[in-house]
């Protein structure tokens, strides 16, 4: 059953168009068997299948992926995902973009103990869980080179939030269902680089901002 399970991954990802190896594919099995599972008994998500799992949640990690190759980051950013949850996108997007240290940070002390869980069935390099709200992160892991925000705070928020994590340099890609607002109501950010897709014949949107006073 497990090996019909993981080639009907493989053709789930054929068909949206991302080429995973075979290990990326038998870890992201491993990690849709975990939610699944712990679905059930903590809610973690609210799809209850793995094929809506995986093309409602999923695809957004691996479309994440390709959008962060095309940013200047540095060679081995730091990086925080705020609000991680149940550990997306940041597993997934672990799984197919292993760069640098990532720290999922999770106040919620169920979803910190699932990812942890899903952590040491995935064996994930340098992928951390910090179960802590974003303005407790030891000053010794400040700042971040990039924060990821899939549905942590409305961005009026996070913004100003994020300034105090990485006061002069890094960037922060937000994932949204609505396009970039107008520059002027961002600053002292600026957009460097957008990128739209579907799913579920709904349009989902990442914004990568960075602080005006960064360096091209």
């Amino acid at each position: 059953m497990k090996q019909i399970l993981i080639q009907e991954l493989s053709k789930e990802l054929d068909r949206a168009g991302f080429g995973l190896d075979a290990e990326q594919i038998k870890k992201l099995y491993s990690f849709l068997s975990l939610l699944i599972k712990w679905n059930k008994v903590i809610n973690l998500v609210g799809p209850k299948d793995w094929v809506e799992i995986f093309r409602t949640l999923i695809v957004d990690s691996l479309y994440l992926k390709d959008f962060l190759l095309s940013l200047s980051l540095k060679n081995s950013p730091r990086t925080f995902d705020l609000g991680a949850g149940a550990g997306l996108p940041g597993i997934p997007l672990r799984i197919v973009w292993n760069t640098g240290e990532y720290y999922l940070i999770e106040v919620r002390n169920k979803r910190a103990v699932f990812m942890r869980n899903a952590l040491s069935h995935l064996s994930l390099p340098k992928t951390f869980v910090l179960g802590m709200r974003a303005q407790e992160v030891p000053e010794e892991l400040l700042p971040p080179d990039l924060i990821i925000s899939r549905a942590f705070m409305p961005w009026p928020k996070l913004l100003p939030l994020a300034r105090k994590l990485m006061p002069d340099h890094g960037i922060v890609v937000v994932m949204a269902n609505t396009a970039a607002p107008e520059s002027d109501q961002l600053a002292p950010w600026q957009v460097k680089k957008t990128f739209s897709y579907e799913v579920q014949k709904k349009k989902r949107y990442f914004w990568a901002l960075e602080l005006n006073n960064c360096p091209n």
